[in-house]
């Protein structure tokens, strides 16, 4: 036995006496007296075999990896990406081998580099595969994943949740859909020299409802002088703008007076999203410059009607 003369053979070793050499028992049995699983003497008990009561020994516990087949109560190998197996399909996976994760589809386990394409189908929950940021698909270990790594839209390129959104629905096969949450305001109000108005909005909106001069109301912030005026609407109110330009006549010597602009209806103007703007006021001081000439006129019919 490993090149030396020995009285006996070690476990697991048994005497050929063709060759006078320690030769190898079948794993099955702990002693033997030849190759054959019936040849044992004593069980390899320590490898979960035991004697089945016809002179032979079998496994009756197998290892990790492997399933017992009741037909002839041997163990045999689980598929290759099976941590546990009730047979060797590749669908009787109770659990996976590191690296693995298994479908609640299907059953079967997949590698985690399979799961970056779009055929993917769900998971169950996994510490084995890690997200992967832009890919579409959020296992639940990130903020957000909208299928891109571009900031700006909802869901930075280190899929976070950006500032004023809102995302959700993304799984496991879907991305998540980001929404701004961020409601329109007006974002300045400038009167020019040639009697020209100019509203901006803070983003494109359109109206809910129709326009009427009551929508949108100016004032002057002084009674002091007597100045008087009225204001046209320049363009017509259809789709989506970000701005709004009117015309305004005026009657009466500036001095320091501001024109104050009311939004008195809550909601009338919202965004893409369907974030209303809130009734709001804003006011411009009125240029000294400004060439005054005298007008009776009220809204412009136009207004009215856009």
């Amino acid at each position: 036995y490993n090149g030396a003369c020995t009285n006996e053979c070690p476990d697991f070793y048994y005497v050929d006496t063709a060759s006078f050499q320690c030769k190898k028992c079948n794993i099955a049995c702990e002693t033997c007296t030849g190759p054959k699983e019936y040849q044992c003497t004593t069980c390899n008990i320590r490898g979960g075999y035991s004697s089945s009561g016809s002179g032979k020994c079998v496994r009756q516990i197998c290892f990790k990896g492997e399933y017992m087949n009741n037909a002839d109560n041997k163990c045999y190998k689980c598929s290759p990406r099976c941590g546990s197996c009730n047979s060797g399909e590749d669908d009787q996976c109770i659990d996976c081998k590191t690296g693995y994760v298994k479908s609640i589809i299907d059953n079967k386990c997949y590698a985690c580099s399979e799961y970056d394409s779009k055929l993917r189908p769900p998971l169950e929950d996994s510490d084995d595969c890690s997200e992967i940021c832009g890919d579409g698909y959020n296992m639940g270990k990130l903020e957000c994943d909208d299928g891109n790594k571009n900031s700006g839209d909802g869901c930075s390129s280190e899929c976070r949740i950006e500032y004023g959104y809102e995302c959700q629905g993304g799984n496991s096969t879907h991305p998540d859909k980001c929404i701004n949450k961020i409601k329109p305001t007006l974002s300045s109000f400038k009167i020019f020299g040639n009697h020209t108005m100019m509203l901006y909005f803070s983003k494109p909106v359109q109206l809910q409802v129709p326009y009427t001069k009551k929508l949108i109301d100016f004032s002057i912030s002084s009674v002091q002088n007597d100045i008087q005026f009225t204001v046209s609407l320049n363009n017509k109110l259809q789709g989506k703008f970000s701005s709004i330009s009117f015309s305004l006549s005026l009657k009466g010597k500036v001095v320091n007076e501001e024109l104050i602009l009311s939004i008195t209806k809550s909601g009338a103007f919202i965004d893409k999203d369907n974030n209303t703007l809130d009734a709001q006021i804003i006011a411009a001081k009125l240029p000294k410059s400004l060439a005054l000439i005298s007008s009776n006129s009220a809204f412009a019919d136009q207004a009215a009607a856009a």
